[in-house]
């Protein structure tokens, strides 16, 4: 074969080698190593170079071996295969998933041999024919195709005809809206951050370090590589934030913040300054805590340390009752540390709920002879997002007790892929004496990124995160918005004692007029609960969680079940699953003698229960509702419909991809089951004595069929709505 010959090959190779390089340069402008991008870039070069060089001898010394007769091998051939899987294999480097490398990397690598063909054969052939235009034009297609796969903002949200429910409006002013204070912020830290001058030279208070050793290991050249970044090791972690304080005497309640998970290199924290003003206006100290040291990096990615970032955050807590009882501080007597709140988000959200946890311990769950002698209490726990399970104390579950927990969860959160805080939620205990509450809200069309104003819109790191579902999403505003309204409702309620919002945590659809249009699903309870099923103590499906609570089941196929997520996994919580077909359907939960009475249940008080559609929403038969009854000792009953007092969302779909195949490894079935605490006052139940109710019956007596998950059956003490 001729050089003129060769020259079709040799185009496909360049062009095949061009896509490998563009590819490694943008790889490389989002490395960020602290290096800057011009260095990144060329490091991102010299091993996609390297890369191609030894692939391309290794498939030019194959390519030799198969064609014993010819002495030389293709080296176009050669090197156009090389710069093929050097591309399949810088996208599964950077953590794309096979099912998306394959088909739309390997679609790129074609679409540009068949340009480099088709221009190749174009030049030989001196114009247009029949051999080389097909190619060109098919090249062009299949990259235009691909771009705009890439480029476009996705589908919309996959629901039809599904109206919003109605919104009620509180008698106040929306607890986003800035309080009476004047806000003073300043930052706090190490005195010689050499990246931050915030937390270096512009520092207005210097803080000790702390040594992290026993609860984070990092050893070898991705240690070396952080010491040399950050100019100080695990034993030397410094405690810097972010402080929006109220110009007043004080005291004030004390509010930590603190990130999840991101490039070290870029600071997490900056993204919080909304809620840190906000609340700082409202009578709150709020500190946004850095923690980017624990962040991610190209070399030695830190894992499983969310014990050390909540140790961090106890460290930090130290460091304000210092001040606070040091005369010469300028908190001095305005802290007031019996009212402490920790904020959450992402690993932030698991590093709160353990740093609750270490507060109340004298050892190490998972080294006793550690000691932990913090001794805080912590009042209430904000998780944002929260994972779940990266931190298990002495390999248990992480449980809490008499704590207020609040969990706001996006429903489109392309980073967990499912609502992981639920199983947190699901292991905070409020019983008690005390006054404790837990609140869950799952917001539609909410991601995980967009709570935090340096995090930007998208869920995933580059380049997955092009083949993310962007276009159902609200509006980052909008999102922290909702943040902003619920964070401080909760806060307001449990480290203010304001009941003003109250309603909001039982009820977000309270709050209609204060937060964006989609659909809230929220759970609460509190310490007034009293509980006659929660599916937990045994297998038995026909006694419940106090002694003589029986469950009967009439017309549907009741069966108890562990819920699951999308992808497959426990939420940690056990329901029974109700499906039925006719109307004549009901499931009835008798109580035992003397309950009712014994309980001191009065008309101001609540039904309470959990519930989760299960039936693919359509439009033709609409929303399910069902009857619910109650039965007092004299025989009396009476009914009222769900749908009276709450609207049952059905299963809310959610698509987190633009690419099917992935979407289905990835995250799973379309939905989950998201449950909703339904409130019902007892004197909606006209003519029925509370303090005799013997029955609570679910009648399931629509024309259509469906099934639902029923759990945390009980009492609520409360007000008349």
């Amino acid at each position: 074969m001729t050089i003129r010959d060769n020259r079709p090959q040799k185009y496909a190779a360049v062009a095949s080698t061009s896509l490998t390089m563009l590819f490694a340069i943008y790889i490389g402008s989002t490395l960020r190593t602290g290096l800057g991008v011009v260095l990144d870039v060329l490091i991102a070069l010299g091993v996609d170079a390297v890369a191609v060089a030894v692939l391309t001898l290794l498939f030019a010394l194959a390519l030799q071996l198969a064609r014993l007769v010819k002495r030389r091998p293709d080296r176009y051939v050669a090197l156009l295969l090389a710069s093929g899987v050097a591309f399949l294999l810088l996208l599964l480097a950077f953590e794309v998933p096979l099912t998306v490398a394959l088909p739309i990397g390997g679609a790129l690598v074609a679409a540009q041999i068949m340009l480099g063909l088709g221009l190749g054969l174009w030049r030989r052939d001196e114009g247009w024919t029949s051999r080389n235009a097909p190619l060109v034009l098919g090249g062009l297609v299949l990259d235009v195709a691909i771009v705009v796969l890439l480029v476009s903002p996705g589908s919309k949200p996959e629901l039809r005809g599904l109206p919003l429910p109605e919104v009620g409006s509180l008698a106040a002013d929306s607890p986003a809206t800035p309080g009476p204070y004047e806000v003073r912020a300043l930052t706090y830290g190490s005195g010689t951050d050499r990246h931050r001058p915030e937390f270096g030279e512009a520092v207005s208070l210097r803080t000790e370090a702390v040594d992290m050793r026993p609860f984070v290991s990092l050893g070898g050249l991705g240690a070396d590589v952080r010491r040399r970044y950050w100019g100080f090791g695990l034993d030397q972690f410094p405690l810097n934030g972010r402080v929006w304080q109220p110009e007043g005497e004080g005291p004030f309640p004390l509010v930590l913040i603190v990130h999840g998970n991101d490039f070290m290199t870029e600071p997490a924290d900056t993204g919080y300054a909304y809620l840190g003003e906000l609340l700082a206006s409202r009578g709150f100290i709020a500190v946004s805590v850095d923690q980017t040291f624990f962040g991610s990096y190209t070399i030695g990615r830190m894992r499983q340390e969310n014990d050390g970032r909540a140790v961090v955050l106890l460290e930090h807590l130290r460091q304000w009752q210092d001040w606070n009882q040091d005369e010469s501080s300028p908190f001095y007597g305005r802290v007031d540390l019996e009212r402490i709140g920790l904020v959450g988000h992402s690993r932030g959200g698991e590093a709160a709920a353990i740093a609750a946890l270490f507060a109340e311990l004298d050892a190490y769950p998972d080294d006793p002879s550690i000691p932990l002698d913090y001794d805080f209490e912590i009042t209430s726990i904000v998780a944002i997002a929260p994972s779940y399970g990266q931190y298990q104390p002495a390999g248990e579950n992480l449980e809490l007790e008499g704590v207020n927990y609040l969990l706001l969860q996006g429903a489109h959160d392309a980073d967990t892929g499912a609502n992981l805080g639920s199983r947190m939620y699901n292991r905070v205990h409020v019983a008690g004496d005390d006054p404790a509450i837990k609140a869950a809200v799952t917001v539609y069309r909410a991601n995980h990124s967009q709570f935090n104003t340096a995090w930007g819109g998208r869920d995933g790191n580059i380049p997955v995160n092009w083949l993310l579902n962007q276009r159902p999403l609200l509006g980052p505003e909008e999102q922290r918005r909702i943040a902003e309204v619920l964070v401080s409702a909760f806060l307001e309620a449990t480290l203010h004692d304001d009941p003003t919002y109250a309603a909001i945590l039982r009820d977000v659809s309270q709050a209609g007029d204060w937060l964006p249009d989609t659909y809230y699903a929220t759970r609460y309870q509190d310490n007034t609960f009293q509980g006659l099923a929660s599916y937990e103590e045994d297998e038995d499906q026909t006694t419940g969680s106090v002694a003589g609570v029986e469950l009967v089941g009439q017309g549907v196929d009741l069966d108890e079940v562990d819920v699951k997520f999308r992808y497959g996994g426990s939420q940690h919580t056990r329901a029974v699953s109700l499906p039925w077909e006719g109307a004549d359907g009901e499931y009835t939960v008798r109580l035992p003698d003397g309950f009712a009475s014994a309980s001191g249940l009065t008309g101001a008080d609540w039904l309470a229960f959990d519930i989760a559609d299960r039936y693919p929403f359509d439009r033709a038969r609409g929303l399910t509702d069902i009857s619910l009854e109650l039965v007092d000792a004299a025989g009396d009953s009476a009914r009222t419909t769900l749908s009276q007092h709450a609207t049952l969302l059905p299963p809310l779909p959610v698509r987190f991809t633009k690419w099917p195949p992935w979407e289905t490894d990835r995250f799973g079935e379309p939905t989950e089951a998201v449950f909703q605490t339904v409130t019902v006052p007892l004197s909606a139940f006209e003519g029925v004595d509370p303090a005799n109710i013997t029955q609570v019956r679910f009648l399931f007596d629509g024309s259509s069929p469906g099934v639902v998950l029923l759990d945390e059956i009980g009492f609520l003490a409360g007000g008349s709505d």
